[in-house]
């Protein structure tokens, strides 16, 4: 099936002969030391995802294109923006979300190039969740303090062991 999402795919031979799309997660690549996947070498759509470090799609695309480029003098940021904007295909529902961004234009060479882009609101639907810097939905000071307490917990049961 085409539905299927390979994920990070750095071992995948260039005739691999899977279906569906690969998920590019270079930040995570790199972490794990595990290589750099060439996704450009690839016929399957390419999408850029993040499996938690970092977990900012901003700077994935610009490490994308970072890695792209070592691999290849010739790539430009509109192969990794086209990957950014795959992430649509596999979440639609996504697409009328809207995001303000403390810089602007937002396209494919600024962006590569400008370090600090990050958003000054997000709407999904028509809620407004993230304003001035903050999540408009939680409250991150409980939040960080609740896990403090957890973590101090879970540090003494395990001082005691």
């Amino acid at each position: 099936t085409d539905q299927w999402m390979i994920i990070h795919g750095v071992h995948l031979a260039d005739d691999h002969g899977l279906a569906g799309t690969i998920v590019h997660n270079p930040r995570s690549n790199m972490n794990n030391s595990v290589g750099y996947a060439r996704p450009a070498r690839f016929t399957n759509p390419i999408a850029l995802g993040t499996d938690g470090i970092g977990a900012d799609m901003v700077e994935e695309f610009r490490l994308a294109f970072a890695c792209h480029r070592q691999d290849d003098v010739t790539a430009t940021p509109e192969t990794s923006w086209q990957w950014l904007a795959a992430g649509w295909d596999l979440f639609p529902e996504a697409i009328d979300d809207r995001v303000t961004w403390n810089y602007d234009p937002m396209d494919a060479w600024h962006l590569a190039y400008t370090p600090g882009v990050r958003p000054v609101e997000v709407e999904i639907g028509d809620e407004i969740v993230w304003q001035n810097g903050e999540s408009t939905r939680v409250d991150a000071a409980e939040i960080r303090a609740r896990a403090a307490e957890q973590a101090n917990r879970l540090h003494k049961k395990l001082a005691d062991l």
